[in-house]
């Protein structure tokens, strides 16, 4: 019984009231985000012209994957249904597309690797394709940009040697 007491009292002359309360309340955030953090991840997945083309859940308290849809399941066959060669270039750049994506064509863009828009892309989407001189255009890295009415932006790379 001496023992009971004695850590009793010794309980409540170390931790006052307004100790008390600043424990509740840590221990009330600690809990809050123990029980509710998540480690939870989210995994990207991009195309060579730096299109998002997947994206991937994991759940490592369960530690599996679940697949995730692609973002647009129509934007890798309209990735495939646009097209440039040859790449790398010298003279002239050609720029095709098939039928099905020749209604969504609104724009075409000629971008070098700092991003100012060196040209727009004179195009006639009924054609399928289009031609750039590349001859004049200094040697790098460019990005062809092709802007669907939609809303989408499909993005190509090429060198021009």
């Amino acid at each position: 019984m001496f023992i009971y007491k004695y850590f009793y009292t010794f309980k409540y002359s170390i931790i006052n009231y307004y100790d008390m309360k600043h424990f509740y309340s840590l221990l009330f955030i600690f809990l809050f985000n123990f029980i509710f953090s998540q480690s939870d991840k989210l995994f990207f997945e991009y195309d060579l012209s730096g299109n998002q083309i997947l994206r991937q859940y994991k759940n490592e308290s369960v530690s599996q994957y679940v697949e995730g849809k692609s973002l647009h399941s129509s934007f890798k066959s309209l990735q495939k249904e646009t097209y440039i060669y040859p790449n790398p270039v010298d003279t002239e750049l050609i720029i095709g597309w098939e039928p099905a994506v020749s209604d969504l064509i609104s724009k075409i863009e000629l971008v070098p690797y700092n991003g100012t828009i060196l040209e727009n892309i004179p195009f006639i989407s009924r054609e399928g394709k289009s031609v750039i001189n590349m001859r004049n255009k200094l040697s790098g890295v460019y990005y062809i940009r092709i802007y669907l009415s939609d809303g989408r932006i499909i993005n190509h790379s090429l060198i021009k040697n």
